[in-house]
């Protein structure tokens, strides 16, 4: 069995998605059963996997480059959004490719230090204005938000923004 979903009010379920199942025949059959199924499957089973599922939805969905970074320069995490401006196809693309963020991504390797500095002085940059360069090598200015992310010991694990 097929199923598809339409994301907009037009195809009708009130809800903002029609659902359709394609039975053996091929034909489509919209029914109140087949939505109630697919509204469960798309659930979340408990309050844990609720908020996972949610958190989850809104890295991937969101408008602006979430990263995460050794110190070192290793990306451990980045959402799609920071693999687009970048210029790749996907982030798993992106972390598979850049083996240290101070070559392969930014410009300019001195306003990455400035960064960092920055980050051991205040703990956390706003509007950090600098040079990134693109997959196809091209720079692009970019404004990085960016802090530590500590341990419970209070050890710098993570450069995140």
């Amino acid at each position: 069995m097929g199923v598809s979903a339409f994301p907009d009010a037009a195809h009708g379920s009130g809800n903002g998605f029609a659902f359709s199942a394609a039975g053996s025949s091929g034909i489509a059959h919209r029914t109140q059963e087949n939505e109630t199924v697919l509204r469960r499957a798309a659930r979340p089973e408990n309050d844990a996997c609720e908020a996972e599922w949610k958190y989850r939805s809104i890295f991937d969905e969101a408008l602006e480059g979430i990263f995460q970074t050794t110190i070192e320069g290793l990306p451990v995490l980045a959402n799609p959004a920071a693999a687009r401006m970048l210029g790749y196809n996907s982030a798993d693309e992106l972390l598979g490719t850049v083996m240290n963020v101070g070559v392969d991504v930014w410009a300019h390797l001195s306003e990455r230090a400035e960064l960092l500095n920055r980050l051991e002085q205040e703990g956390a940059v706003r509007g950090f204005e600098c040079r990134l360069r693109h997959k196809d090598g091209g720079e692009f200015w970019a404004s990085l938000s960016a802090r530590y992310a500590c341990d419970a010991n209070g050890n710098t694990r993570y450069i995140q923004g």
